[in-house]
């Protein structure tokens, strides 16, 4: 995957990766330097196990594409995005986390997370497990859609969308609407700004692999 156009030393990136595979231990493993906030794993669905990753990195002298791999075995597909966003605190980023697994539906829900500082950057990665066509989202409300994109297979997609928000407290739950049902996965990841500047989104990149 290619860095993100514009890129400059000090943004915090996050990238997200959904993932289908075909036996019950998927596993893919981030380019080096990158710090995993969560896997979170819905398990086995009969023809794979579907797993979203979420990582982040403090971008620094960063090379012009990036390197994700599986190990040696059977089927698998991913689809991975990054972000990269300006005035998030490189000391201590990630000011909240939490994701969940969900049965077969459209609607795919991340869990309410909860803030402790104002003017975070709320980042929120939703995959669906489905059949053809391709599932295509509608954003959570409140949120600006930044990737959606299925892998070339179809039977893994990935919705990556954020909300600069600068109230304190509880995000409350978020749901990505699909055009069609499947098992699923959501996360929220809030990033923590610096004292004396507003988180922005720098800019962005996705692909299917």
């Amino acid at each position: 995957i290619n860095k993100p156009t514009g890129v400059v030393d000090g943004d915090v990136m996050v990238m997200t990766g959904a993932t289908q595979d075909s036996n019950s231990n998927t596993v893919l493993n981030p380019p080096a330097g990158w710090t995993q906030v969560r896997k979170t794993y819905l398990g086995d669905l009969g023809i794979g196990t579907q797993v979203l990753y979420t990582w982040y990195k403090v971008a620094n002298s960063e090379p012009a594409s990036y390197t994700l791999t599986f190990p040696d075995g059977l089927y698998k597909l991913a689809v991975v995005g990054i972000l990269a966003y300006s005035g998030v605190d490189t000391s201590n980023p990630i000011d909240g986390e939490g994701g969940q697994g969900n049965s077969g539906s459209a609607n795919v829900t991340a869990p309410s997370i909860t803030t402790t500082v104002a003017n975070t950057m709320l980042v929120g990665g939703f995959a669906l497990n489905a059949t053809s066509p391709a599932p295509t989202y509608t954003p959570p409300t409140g949120m600006t859609e930044r990737v959606d994109l299925p892998h070339p297979s179809v039977w893994v997609s990935l919705e990556v969308t954020d909300e600069a928000r600068a109230a304190v407290g509880a995000t409350g739950t978020r749901v990505a609407v699909a055009t069609q049902s499947g098992s699923s996965i959501g996360h929220l990841l809030a990033l923590k700004p610096t004292a004396v500047a507003q988180i922005r989104l720098r800019t962005l990149c996705g692909v299917g692999i």
